[in-house]
Formats: structure tokens, sequence, C-alpha cells
């Protein structure tokens, strides 16, 4: 079941990817942090490295283009060194576009399937994540299993 779901998963990821690229010139990780950062904002770069299982190093690239590309905004925090990130209003507008195609996808595949059988596959798919979230909380989680790991499942249950 797990490996069905991750699979569905990669298809919706691998369209999305292909239409944000050709549509917006943005990449998964670019798309990805615009999504996280409409719906966290204002949000720090070590927040949004969490949420997109990145390195800091390499969110904070990325961040730098979207800033000159004028789709996101960075600000210092009060009293603080670290800055905050938004959308800008391109972005904004971008990423509306962006939800609308995620929107009209998913009524497709809905369109798709009996309402019925949307019904269970939802509940299935939230009994999923709940039981995943509850192995993610363990403590005797293997070794391979590291604190980092566990910052970012906390942070992307959040």
């Amino acid at each position: 079941m797990v490996d069905q779901l991750i699979l569905a998963a990669e298809a919706v990821v691998r369209y999305r990817i292909a239409i944000y690229r050709d549509r917006f010139k943005l990449t998964e990780l670019q798309y990805r942090m615009m999504m996280h950062v409409a719906r966290h904002a204002p949000i720090s770069v070590g927040h949004l490295a969490a949420l997109v299982d990145r390195d800091v190093a390499q969110v904070s690239r990325t961040v730098k283009l979207l800033v000159d590309s004028g789709l996101m905004t960075t600000r210092r925090t009060p009293g603080g060194v670290a800055k905050s990130l938004d959308l800008s209003a391109e972005g904004h507008a971008i990423h509306d576009q962006m939800a609308m195609i995620g929107e009209e996808w998913e009524g497709a595949i809905s369109d798709a399937m009996p309402l019925e059988e949307i019904a269970h596959a939802t509940q299935a798919m939230e009994q999923l994540y709940v039981a995943a979230s509850r192995i993610l909380d363990r403590d005797d989680l293997p070794a391979c299993y590291t604190r980092r790991d566990r910052r970012r499942a906390a942070v992307a249950r959040a």
C-alpha cells in the first residue's frame, strides 16, 4: 500500500515539475520552496530548509535566485541577524496560478474516481499519515535515523 501511495505521489510530482518548469521556469526545489513560504511566511531559511529537506546552504542559494528574480523577499528580523522570507507580489501571483493548476489536476483525478473511492482513499491516507507520524515520534528508531531527521519530521508535521 505504501509503495502504491509513493508511486501515485511521484506521478503527481513529475506532472507538477513539468508544468511549473514549462509555465514558470521554476525547478522542483524552487516551486516547493515557494509553496512552503506562501503557507508559513514569514519563515526563516533554516525552517524552510527543514520543510524541503535540503541543506541550509542550498536553500540559501535558491532563495537568492528567487529574490533576484523578484519572486521572494527577505528582511532582517527585528533585533536579529536572521532573515525572514516572504513571497513578493509577483511570487504570490505565480503561487496562486500554481495552486490553481494543482486544484485542476486534483479535480481531474477526482472526476475519474467514484466519490466512495475518494472518501476511502482520503481516510486511508489520513490514517497512514497518523501511523507514520507515530513511528517518527518513537525513541527506539534505528541509529541511521538521525536527530536532524527527527527535527525535520517534527517541522514538517507542524
